[in-house]
């Protein structure tokens, strides 16, 4: 009975020191994020002596994307918190993985993924459900592709969405612009 009531002892010893093990709590982002300019990692236990200047990266890093944009440098905030700071704000239609190394002693899950989605329209004008498009009204589409100054792709389209040119159309357009402008020749705005 006292062998069998020690081996139990023995064999909750072990599986609680394999619960304490080191693992990583906390990943973030994971799935679709926009805007990522950080990564940051929390370890449930220390990983590493504060204040030694030779910390190992814990994390084999791999983006797909634009290779200038994926610039970054990893860094142990202290113990138990690891952060990856890209240069700058990742654009849209970027893909990274993060894989322990295989020197990182941690439990559970062993590779993270993220990825900073495509294009999305910010705004509309006119908005949706706008009753007052007429066929020979012209509209410009932009593609940003994330958070760039300028467009990736610019097309001109006119009233339902038919690509190409409209003579009247574009006499029209000009004449416009030259009343927005306050130009001789414009059309002015009904009042």
């Amino acid at each position: 009975m006292k062998a069998s009531g020690a081996l139990a002892g023995l064999a909750l010893l072990v599986s609680s020191a394999a619960s304490a093990a080191p693992q990583v709590e906390v990943f973030t982002p994971q799935g679709e994020a926009k805007g990522v300019r950080q990564v940051a990692v929390r370890f449930s236990e220390p990983m590493v002596a504060f204040g030694d200047p030779r910390l190992p990266e814990p994390f084999e890093v791999r983006c797909e994307g634009d290779p200038a944009r994926l610039k970054g440098r990893g860094r142990w905030a202290d113990t138990r918190n690891w952060v990856y700071d890209f240069e700058q704000d990742l654009p849209a239609g970027q893909r990274c993985t993060f894989t322990l190394k295989p020197e990182t002693k941690a439990q559970g899950a062993r590779e993270f993924r993220f990825n900073t989605g495509g294009p999305a329209v910010m705004r509309s004008l006119p908005n949706e459900g706008h009753h007052s498009i007429d066929d020979l009204q012209w509209f410009l589409l932009l593609r940003y592709a994330g958070r760039r100054a300028e467009p990736r792709e610019a097309r001109l389209v006119r009233g339902r969405g038919h690509p190409g040119a409209h003579p009247a159309a574009a006499a029209e357009r000009a004449r416009e612009a030259r009343a927005d402008r306050g130009e001789p020749g414009g059309r002015l705005p009904p009042l």
